[in-house]
């Protein structure tokens, strides 16, 4: 499969699990995973970096494997102390025409691409243990939609710097 096809199957991908697709699997359709038929709404009130977002990845994000201890993987630390700093508005490792998270635009943000089926560069993520549930990635994407886009104060950020 290229690289272009790739891409439109994560759009796809990403635009039937807001729809609420079901997966579909076998016969040469789709699989859509965890999509389910009717994904939790998206957060109501303010998304919190520290206190929604940052659990998750202590939860999902490789302990001592991947992104939580060195040698991180794809240089990406993702340690209580960095991993706001590493993320946004960071060029990803990976691909460079990507943000790992850019302000406003979480379909344009390598996090949450990777986090859902068909990603346009690498694996999805996590690569062990159990995928994100659709909350989870609710919670990430209402986070990346509510930081400004024009580099002002940050939205749903307590007063740790961030």
């Amino acid at each position: 499969m290229t690289r272009r096809h790739r891409w439109l199957w994560a759009w796809l991908a990403l635009y039937a699990g807001a729809a609420g697709v079901v997966s579909v699997g076998g016969g040469g359709c789709m699989d859509f995973g965890d999509v389910v038929t009717n994904p939790p709404p998206a957060p109501t009130g303010p998304v919190v970096f520290e206190t929604d977002v940052l659990p998750i990845f202590q939860n999902h994000c490789g302990g001592t494997e991947c992104h939580r201890a060195p040698p991180f993987s794809a240089n990406l630390d993702l340690t209580d102390a960095n991993a706001f700093d590493q993320l946004v508005g960071i060029v990803s490792s990976q691909e460079p025409r990507f943000l790992r998270v850019r302000p406003g635009d979480p379909d344009q943000s390598l996090l949450l691409l990777k986090l859902l089926p068909n990603p346009p560069v690498g694996a999805r993520m996590p690569l062990s243990g159990a995928r994100l549930g659709s909350a989870d990635i609710a919670t990430i994407r209402t986070w990346i939609d509510s930081l400004p886009v024009n580099g002002g104060p940050a939205s749903g950020i307590e007063d740790s710097g961030h």
